[in-house]
């Protein structure tokens, strides 16, 4: 998700060579995942590095105008520059594989994250900041979901009742970055709805409103 959302940020900016390898410091990734910088998080980096190149996914590929299902990895291929003498980091460089670069490069196929995303700590919330980025978007009036078809959306193997219960709490925390969520009580079809809207697109006197900021969402990275 970082490797992608950092490519389509090259995009939004203009850039017209879009990379497949990326070079970057391991300490700028870790810190805008919300990480620590010790040394066991440094080859903790290492290890998952190691196991997305080793993991294979059956994945439903959406290119040229075909659909195509098919097996491959997370990573091409990975590496790391360390100096002899001090045994520091010089950098780390990733090659994503083909069939997720043509998707990001898709129009549409990726959105950015907000840097918040990564301080996120559960997977419910995540789930549906993308939820929010993908349908909420720009739009003035946000976007409304009924919960069973967000239930229906998340695949998540708890109860409806559970996940319902979850998502109330979550919604009355209102953490998410960018994005007011609003519990809407009374629905056509008797069940409650879930109203996402971007912050800045709410009043200002409203205390969810935040002011859109002009922001670097990359980790410095190099392109290869």
């Amino acid at each position: 998700i970082w490797a992608a959302s950092q490519l389509v940020n090259l995009i939004e900016q203009g850039h017209t060579e879009i990379p497949r390898t990326l070079r970057f410091a391991p300490y700028d990734l870790l810190k805008a995942l919300g990480r620590k910088t010790s040394g066991r998080e440094y080859e903790a980096l290492r290890a998952a590095l190691s196991r997305l190149k080793a993991t294979t996914v059956q994945t439903n590929i959406r290119a040229d105008g075909l659909k195509k299902t098919a097996m491959f990895g997370w990573l091409d291929s990975w590496k790391e520059i360390v100096d002899e003498r001090t045994k520091q980091s010089r950098g780390m460089e990733i090659t994503l594989p083909d069939w997720l670069y043509r998707g990001v490069l898709m129009r549409g196929g990726v959105l950015s994250l907000h840097p918040g995303y990564f301080q996120l700590t559960g997977g419910l919330e995540r789930w549906l900041y993308r939820v929010a980025r993908k349908h909420g978007g720009m739009q003035d009036s946000g976007f409304f979901i009924s919960l069973p078809t967000l239930y229906e959306k998340s695949g998540i193997e708890s109860r409806y009742r559970q996940f319902k219960y979850d998502l109330r709490k979550i919604v009355e925390r209102d953490e998410l970055p960018e994005y007011h969520l609003a519990w809407i009580e009374e629905t056509a079809g008797g069940e409650p709805s879930i109203h996402m809207v971007r912050r800045s697109k709410l009043h200002p006197t409203d205390p969810a409103f935040r002011w859109e900021h002009k922001r670097d969402r990359r980790t410095p990275i190099e392109c290869l």
